[in-house]
């Protein structure tokens, strides 16, 4: 009997030229067979004709062999055979896993299933598979296999210039191209992986080891007289969210950093744990708003300071891009440790230290009844959140799609979309509410609504909170951008503050708030920024103040609402599509020369102010589009002329 086995197997002189590989705790026992491979484990069991399944020979013939074992976030894979014109791997790919890369450009590609089932996406379609089928792959074509069990494969390249190195490079790197300027964003598994997760875990602590405000004296000890850096560590509702935080947490602790893992949460949850528990850093698992495809990180370093483009996000995007042969001769002396968290009694208490609670409930027992309030939280992560601070206020809460959901019943929870927008304005004026709040997945972002149903455009919450904090701290600093915010000023002015324009952007205006000491920064964007939240923005702050204030001024928020936009009415931010980004800088210099005899500044594109009116226009930083935007001094018809005019100009010229 010529037989090669691995595993438990009966012998038997009844076979001829047999190959079994058996995975079962039971014995295997072949009988008058010839020709014959048989792969056995507790899934199903394989059997197959040689002369018809030619390209396993290569890897049956080899057993007992083994050219390179590599040990991987998803799985593994061990190289078995390298031939001329053939290389052989079997693949072990984790339950709820996935591996995504493109087959070489000059070889065709088998693979059969040996255990397990799944499905794969070829170019596009969609296929299940399970023990015992072949899929062939043309050369060229991109590839993702998914395991919905552990997933075993025999994968055999058939063609030329073949070698283990190349092999490693060509089908186990991720794309980076997901990196963006202050956040990493991604389609999952094509774009954000498990892979790429584990990478970023590995080589976070590169990026902030050398940090000058390392909370190094809270850190832990690896009994060696040194200290372990620790980060925090959570994730939204998306379905990939936890097997991403999986990897990443692996990631972390081969690379030596302990982990504090918060678990579900939104991401300004990430922001108060790095901070409040004076972590090194922390890592969140989200794409906001992002359709449901997506998924990504944020990183902060040490006092929840971003990590963006310029300070670190570009340093590990190209540590991420290394060969996994690099990556495994960097292993760690010693493992982290991960340390599970219940950040939420402590979030929810500092949430409510930014108003008088007492205050209100008296209040609302003075004014004898209770605003009524919807709250939508998009089946995002602010259902859970929202549970808690609800039994704490003196409001009467209506919530709408509170249930965590990644599958996203109600569409992507994202308040800017017109279908999700008529979710909350519905259910407010159905009511008969006082307002409305809504949220996107991560909750950073809050948008309100008055009681008609109407959405506040993020400008004049800037405002609306500018005066909230001045009547708490007099003669503060308030930070906002140069969009528009004459509103902004004018209320500063009424209420002993300090106004001081930034740069928008969230690297720009955390640093402007240190730089300066201010209380709060706002932009037009709904993104909200407190000094007393380590300068982070938060999409739970506002509404709790916007809430305090509507109660004490006893009026209707679209009553407050009027006030400003007569005083102060914008247009919003317009977009206008162009050819390129040069177009675009072309285009501003033709606008900054057409109003060459306003008043210019360059502070965040281009702003022209005159004294009844005002604009700013600038470049997007992302694609070929230019924004504009447009405000007046309590002149609707001046604003409605200027827009339209600067609007011909620009549309003229694209």
């Amino acid at each position: 009997m010529d037989e090669k086995y691995i595993g438990n197997v009966v012998k038997n002189d009844t076979c001829e030229n047999v190959h079994i590989l058996n995975e079962l705790n039971v014995p295997v026992l072949a009988m008058g067979l010839k020709d014959v491979v048989i792969a056995a484990s507790p899934e199903g069991i394989l059997v197959s004709d040689k002369e018809k399944s030619a390209h396993i020979k290569p890897y049956v013939d080899n057993l007992g062999q083994q050219v390179m074992f590599a040990d991987k976030s998803w799985g593994n894979y061990r190289v078995l055979s390298v031939e001329e014109g053939s290389l052989t791997v079997i693949v072990t790919l984790n339950r709820g896993h996935s591996m995504n890369y493109h087959s070489h450009q000059h070889r065709d590609e088998v693979w059969t299933v040996l255990s397990g089932y799944g499905h794969t996406i070829i170019d596009g379609d969609m296929q299940n598979i399970k023990a015992g089928d072949v899929i062939n792959m043309p050369a060229g074509c991109k590839h993702t296999i998914f395991a919905d069990t552990e997933l075993k494969l025999l994968e055999v390249q058939l063609g030329r210039d073949i070698s283990v190195s190349d092999k490693v490079k060509h089908d186990f790197e991720p794309g980076t191209k997901c990196f963006g300027k202050g956040d990493i964003r991604g389609i999952y598994p094509t774009q954000v992986n498990e892979e790429l997760a584990y990478r970023i875990g590995r080589y976070f602590k590169e990026v902030i080891k050398n940090d000058e405000m390392l909370n190094s004296g809270n850190s832990n000890n690896d009994g060696r007289g040194n200290s372990r850096l620790r980060v925090a560590v959570g994730h939204d509702i998306r379905l990939s969210g936890p097997s991403l935080k999986k990897s990443l947490v692996k990631g972390l602790t081969e690379s030596g950093c302990d982990v504090v893992d918060i678990g579900q949460c939104g991401t300004e949850m990430i922001y108060f744990a790095a901070a409040h528990l004076k972590l090194d850093g922390g890592i969140m698992i989200t794409a906001s708003h992002n359709p449901k495809a997506y998924n990504g990180f944020k990183l902060v370093r040490s006092g929840a300071r971003p990590v963006s483009e310029d300070s670190g996000l570009r340093e590990l995007e190209e540590l991420c891009s290394r060969e996994p042969a690099v990556l495994q001769e960097q292993m760690a002396g010693d493992a982290g440790c991960v340390d599970v968290h219940d950040i939420l009694p402590e979030y929810v208490e500092h949430l409510l230290g930014y108003v008088d609670v007492d205050a209100m409930w008296r209040l609302a027992e003075q004014q004898g009844r209770r605003l009524r309030v919807v709250v939508n939280a998009g089946n995002g992560a602010a259902g859970p959140v929202l549970d808690v601070l609800t039994e704490k206020l003196p409001f009467e809460f209506i919530k709408v799609h509170n249930q965590p959901d990644g599958n996203f019943p109600n569409g992507v929870p994202n308040p800017l979309l017109r279908e999700n927008r008529d979710a909350t304005a519905d259910v407010v004026r159905k009511y008969g509410a006082d307002v409305g709040i809504a949220w996107d997945g991560d909750f950073d972002r809050c948008f309100l609504f008055d009681e008609e149903g109407g959405m506040i455009e993020g400008y004049y919450m800037v405002g609306f909170l500018a005066e909230a904090f001045l009547k708490k701290y007099p003669g503060a600093r308030i930070i906002h951008d140069p969009r528009v915010y004459w509103n902004t000023q004018a209320i500063c002015q009424e209420f002993g503050g300090e106004a001081v324009m930034c740069r928008s952007g969230h690297a720009f205006i955390k640093a402007k708030m240190r730089e300066v000491d201010a209380v709060y920064g706002g932009e037009m964007s709904a993104h909200h920024y407190f000094r007393d939240f380590a300068y982070c923005d938060s999409g739970m702050i506002p509404w709790l103040l916007v809430l305090e204030l509507l109660q004490q001024r006893g009026r209707k928020l679209s009553e407050l609402l009027a006030e400003r936009l007569d005083m102060y009415p914008c247009s919003g931010e317009i977009n206008s599509k162009v050819a390129s980004t040069e177009s675009a800088s072309r285009l501003v210099e033709y606008v900054e020369a057409h109003y060459a005899d306003g008043e210019q500044d360059y502070t965040d594109g281009l702003s022209v102010a005159y004294p009844r009116w005002r604009f700013n226009l600038r470049k997007s930083s992302t694609e070929p589009v230019i924004r504009l935007n447009v405000e007046s001094a309590g002149d609707k018809k001046l604003l409605q002329e200027k827009t339209d005019e600067l609007l011909q100009m620009i549309r003229s010229e694209i």
